[in-house]
């Protein structure tokens, strides 16, 4: 889904602690990250598979999202990725809930790659139907 090669040495170094502290993968880590990025900044539906090697503007504006609209973002970055097996990746990511979502989010506010706003809290993501916004017409009897 992401080949964490193309990143940054310290950018990749900061996904691997995540990831270790979260116990995702830098890669599930780096998916919550570029979700967060491409939703906060308002850009285009593209930005979730790119054809091609881009740099996200740094000067677009950033907007807070509650945390159904990262969940939102991390499931819609996934489809646009691997379509059809975006569940397949989730579980291999240990991506299950919203609350797991929400644990790499506050990881990464805490390495210095994201913020908060004053009223947010990790449990805001507890309730957020993650398996249900990847795919939203599934059987109601697979999760």
């Amino acid at each position: 889904m992401f080949d964490l090669r193309d990143q940054p040495d310290d950018l990749r170094r900061q996904l691997e602690r995540v990831g270790r502290q979260t116990g995702h993968p830098a890669e599930a880590v780096f998916l919550v990250f570029y979700a967060m990025i491409v939703a906060g900044r308002g850009l285009s539906d593209e930005w979730w598979a790119p054809a091609d090697r881009r740099t996200i503007p740094e000067d677009a504006p950033v907007r807070h999202l509650t945390a159904v609209e990262v969940c939102d973002a991390v499931c819609r970055c996934a489809r646009a990725r691997v379509g059809a097996e975006a569940r397949r990746y989730f579980r291999h990511f240990g991506l299950r809930t919203g609350a797991d979502v929400g644990r790499v989010v506050y990881a990464l506010v805490a390495e210095g790659l994201g913020a908060t706003a004053p009223g947010d809290r990790p449990e805001q993501f507890d309730r957020v139907p993650l398996l249900k916004l990847l795919n939203p017409i599934a059987d109601p009897d697979e999760d």
